[in-house]
């Protein structure tokens, strides 16, 4: 099959994480990353045991948790989120507008996270012990489901009951990761002790087979468009790129249920925060208003000038609250210039 790489994203990984999956949901780049805790010792005591013993100590490289780390649609990190357990794999619901994840240790259980990641629901699932190890799952926003991927069988998962359907055993080929999209199957196989990425139509015939160099291994495929498909490809087994590859034109995918069209996020805040101030504003309004009318009552009204007198103070108070909201309403928009 021929392929173009449309484009190419290096990730930063000044944090020395590893990437394990990474999912797309229309606005932002969710990626799951492997963080590491090590116990460093001081450099004094490297220094002291060096010289007592002639031998450097062996740095302990500490236990292994995952994070989530969002980024915006150009790539920019936005924030982290940690999380309850180790996960391995996540995707996104576009029905319940929620995320699934699972642990390649416990691939008896996926487990659904709310926006901010926090655990809300956990799904048992039965599958044979011969199927082997999880290797990645999937969102089918087809028909609803989970797709849950091991190494030799792909699965369809009931998001209630937890009932498991078989899509697909392979004969010789070892499932890596999957990602369904609108009819076609995109998976990361392990065929003749080479990584490649398989894509298989809705009855798994195979359609097409993206290669990659031996220096390359495609770790998931994050997303599919109409004509193109961003992967996530760890090169020389080290460094982590996102990469756009162009689909033959007998290969399209385009689903308009995944396809959010949501705004930057920026956008997003300063149009909210705009309009609370507008809203705030149109209050103030109105009470002017009715301060103004409730003096011209008074002074029509009344002749009796202490009672004049003690209408304007209390307007004067109300003003004085009003130019203080004004102050806060102005360091509010102050904010969202610079956000913008």
């Amino acid at each position: 099959m021929n392929t173009t790489i449309i484009n190419r994203t290096a990730l930063n990984d000044s944090c020395h994480a590893r990437y394990n999956r990474i999912v797309y949901d229309g606005c932002n780049y969710l990626a799951v990353v492997d963080c590491l805790q090590p116990d460093i010792r001081s450099e004094v005591d490297l220094i002291k045991n060096y010289i007592d013993t002639c031998r450097p100590i062996k740095q302990d490289t500490g236990d292994i948790y995952s994070r989530i780390y969002k980024y915006d649609s150009c790539l920019e990190f936005c924030r982290k989120y940690d999380t309850a357990r180790k996960y391995d794999f996540l995707c996104y619901d576009y029905q319940d507008d929620s995320y699934y994840a699972a642990c390649a240790g416990s691939g008896r259980y996926i487990y659904k996270l709310s926006c901010d990641f926090t655990e809300i629901d956990c799904i048992q699932i039965d599958v044979p012990r011969a199927v082997g190890k999880l290797t990645d799952i999937s969102y089918d926003c087809s028909d609803d489901r989970i797709i849950a991927a091991y190494t030799c069988g792909i699965f369809a998962v009931d998001k209630c009951t937890g009932e498991v359907d078989v899509l697909y055993r392979p004969v010789c080929d070892w499932i890596m990761g999957i990602n369904k999209c609108c009819g076609l199957y995109f998976t990361v196989v392990l065929r003749c002790h080479k990584y490649m990425i398989v894509i298989y139509d809705e009855r798994f015939s195979e359609l097409g087979i993206l290669p990659f160099c031996a220096h390359e291994l495609p770790v998931n495929v994050i997303d599919c468009g109409d004509g193109y498909v961003d992967c996530l490809i760890r090169k020389c087994g080290k460094y982590y790129y996102i990469y756009r590859i162009e689909l033959p034109v007998n290969i399209r995918c385009s689903c308009q249920v995944r396809r959010r069209h949501c705004r930057d996020c920026r956008d997003e805040v300063c149009a909210d925060m705009v309009e609370s101030v507008a809203r705030v504003e149109c209050a103030l309004s109105h009470i002017l208003n009715a301060e103004g009318e409730k003096l011209q009552k008074i002074i029509a009204c009344s002749d009796d000038l202490e009672t004049i007198l003690c209408a304007n103070e209390k307007v004067n108070d109300t003003l004085q609250n009003i130019t203080q909201l004004e102050q806060a309403l102005y360091n509010k928009l102050a904010i969202i210039n610079k956000l913008k």
